[in-house]
């Protein structure tokens, strides 16, 4: 198992280094060490209880807070394709505390099973290792490790790698 995850990890890491300008190749490269594997602290809600993976997709600021912009729509078709699948993760939210989303877009969220968590200072207070890293979306394990950094949103190849992880026999 552990061997598994140090290949999902390093397949990730070098899809990442190559996506990165070369100028940044070595500092991305840092901050991919520094928070792959690490272990995660919630915040003690009910909706961080349990022993599902998470997909943290952290939110400093949504602009205009629409749906277009938070990548709703295409968040749900892969928690659609996790079911067909029968994988098990939450796909969470994390928001500023004092930002609410308009409602159209809560009521998406709600409809589409995916979750938000207003606390990003409080996450972000007890994982400042995330501070140091221009990633937003994390796949964390059930023992609360880092198991991939990116956002697959863009990329058909890294949600292939987020399934594989997740459990999804090659």
């Amino acid at each position: 198992m552990k061997s598994r995850f140090s290949a999902y990890l390093m397949v990730a890491m070098v899809v990442l280094f190559f996506c990165s300008c070369d100028g940044k190749k070595d500092k991305t490269l840092r901050e991919l060490k520094d928070v792959s594997g690490c272990q995660v602290k919630f915040p003690d809600v009910p909706l961080f209880h349990g022993t599902k993976s998470k997909i943290l997709v952290l939110v400093a600021d949504t602009g205009e807070c629409s749906p277009c912009s938070m990548g709703v729509n295409e968040w749900y078709v892969y928690r659609l394709d996790m079911e067909e699948r029968h994988l098990d993760a939450d796909i969470v939210f994390v928001l500023p505390e004092g930002m609410r989303l308009p409602s159209a877009v809560d009521s998406l969220l709600l409809q589409y099973g995916l979750y938000r968590y207003y606390g990003y200072e409080t996450f972000m207070k007890l994982n400042p290792v995330f501070k140091q890293v221009h990633y937003s979306t994390f796949l964390i394990s059930p023992k609360r490790k880092v198991v991939l950094i990116g956002s697959p949103l863009d990329s058909p190849k890294l949600w292939r790698v987020y399934r594989v992880a997740l459990g999804e026999k090659e």
